[in-house]
């Protein structure tokens, strides 16, 4: 397989997982805050079949917990936990600290405040993986059956029973002393739409990965050039030095002494061009000259006539300066310049 692809797969193999976690983490939290006590939801095992063959005999007696995704996404959600859990749920929320009684029989009360602790469940977990995805994803409020309600999970889900589903096993530990597990079943429709939306992250991973390296390959090429400007820059000041050591190359340099005082001339010439006699005439106020010398190009030093160095243009205070960068021959100041 080409190592493209494989990528591919590792970062969609990557968000499955991640987005598993927010799942977890995000039901962990919302059960947690309602009813005041430690829920942790943990250690998912996936699998896929037809939704005849999903075998939730462990969990019964059961509590059916049905949801909707909407808003860019579609397809439905079921939850199903053993009864005794939901009982214990329901202990906690009212600030009794007791197991599941065998003897409980969920009532319209009963049921009511287990869906309110579900719906807080299923939204969190929603609203945490639509923040992943970077979408608007929503969950429908739930609606809870026990399992003897219902004939079986196609008739709780509204869904042909030769279906395919992912069914997702996660374990459940209430307060540090239960362990226990309950399933999630996505419907086929649900999963379509969750793939869609792990594709776009996908995608959008790739694009933001090259972005990054684009960018770390421009700051490597602006310290390379920096480097080099700085080993040039460390040149010029060495060259543009007068010292005696560089004194000793100038001819005469036992006649120095007697000149050292001369004035000379210095002038620095931006660019140079020439324009015919009608279009000199033609000058006004305003007239832009072009010269031949780009405009990052240093300017000329001129010493008496000679070329003497290179520099940059710099201000200071209210004045014109230029800083030297480049010494180019310092000798034609004496003789002819040669």
């Amino acid at each position: 397989m080409p190592n493209g692809q494989n990528n591919i797969l590792e970062i969609e193999e990557k968000i499955l997982q991640e987005l598993t976690t927010v799942y977890q983490e995000a039901a962990s939290k919302a059960m947690s805050s309602i009813m005041k006590t430690n829920i942790t939801v943990s250690s998912p095992e996936v699998s896929q079949g037809e939704l005849q063959n999903v075998d939730y005999m462990l969990l019964e007696p059961a509590i059916f917990v049905k949801s909707c995704l909407t808003s860019q996404v579609a397809g439905t959600e079921m939850l199903i936990f053993r009864q005794r859990d939901i009982q214990i749920f329901l202990n906690k929320l009212m600030g009794i600290d007791e197991l599941a009684s065998p003897d409980f029989v969920f009532d319209e009360i009963s049921l009511s405040a287990a869906t309110e602790i579900m719906n807080q469940m299923v939204e969190g977990a929603t609203e945490a993986m639509a923040v992943y995805l970077g979408n608007r994803m929503r969950s429908s409020a739930c609606i809870l059956n026990t399992s003897d309600e219902v004939s079986g999970l196609a008739e709780a889900m509204n869904e042909e029973p030769d279906s395919h589903v992912t069914v997702v096993a996660h374990k459940l530990n209430i307060d540090g002393m239960i362990d226990s597990e309950f399933l999630q079943i996505i419907s086929s429709q649900a999963e379509e739409s969750l793939q869609q939306e792990v594709k776009a992250k996908e995608e959008q991973m790739i694009k933001d990965a090259q972005e990054e390296q684009r960018l770390k390959e421009i700051e490597q090429g602006v310290h390379a050039v920096s480097s080099q400007r700085a080993q040039g820059s460390d040149i010029f000041a060495r060259r543009a030095s007068f010292t005696d050591d560089v004194i000793q190359d100038i001819p005469f340099k036992n006649n120095l002494g007697l000149i050292m005082n001369v004035p000379l001339n210095v002038t620095v010439e931006i660019g140079r061009t020439k324009r015919k006699l009608k279009e000199v005439l033609s000058f006004e106020s305003g007239t832009v000259i072009e010269f031949e010398k780009q405009a990052d190009a240093p300017v000329d030093i001129i010493v008496n006539g000679q070329l003497i160095a290179r520099g940059d243009v710099v201000v200071i205070d209210d004045n014109f300066g230029v800083r030297v960068t480049e010494i180019v021959n310092k000798t034609n100041l004496f003789g002819n310049g040669e």
